[in-house]
């Protein structure tokens, strides 16, 4: 699972980076200012019910117990809560199945307008607000997807250590 999270955070620098330049950045509507009651920024000290599962290079994974494992009516595998030096500053949800992606799909562009879409025949998305981007992609072939929210004050410390 660790390895998996790893690869899904290292290769979203470059989508990222696609999301983040100017010419193409999607309108987001309602910029969250958290992810599940957690308010984006916060001390790893201020909550409560996390649990550590890996560490890396400050950078810090957690689980959160009693998690609920749905968006809307989409069933969920997992949700990582990521911190660098014990700041909340991301977060990762994996799912499957076409079903769970169409409703996770019609569930953000709901929230956050349509977003952009690098790729005409590319199920990935991408938001880009003042504090937060956000993306949605989804694989037809392996029907795995991931929804990737990155809190841009801290994880460009992160990306600026590189």
């Amino acid at each position: 699972m660790m390895r998996h999270l790893k690869n899904g955070l290292n290769g979203s620098i470059l989508i990222l980076t696609l999301i983040l330049t100017p010419s193409a950045v999607g309108a987001f509507q309602d910029e969250p200012t958290d992810f599940r009651g957690i308010v984006w920024g916060a001390d790893t000290d201020e909550l409560a019910g996390m649990r550590k599962v890996h560490s890396e290079d400050s950078i810090d994974y957690y689980v959160k117990a009693n998690e609920e494992m749905t968006i809307g009516d989409a069933r969920i595998k997992s949700v990582i809560y990521v911190f660098y030096k014990n700041k909340f500053c991301g977060a990762v949800i994996d799912f499957k199945s076409p079903l769970n992606f169409q409703i996770i799909k019609e569930t953000l562009f709901d929230l956050h307008g349509k977003g952009n879409q690098p790729r005409k025949y590319k199920e990935h998305y991408g938001w880009s607000g003042k504090s937060i981007s956000l993306t949605l992609e989804y694989d037809d072939i392996t029907q795995k997807g991931q929804i990737k929210y990155f809190y841009r004050p801290i994880y460009s410390m992160i990306q600026s250590r590189k």
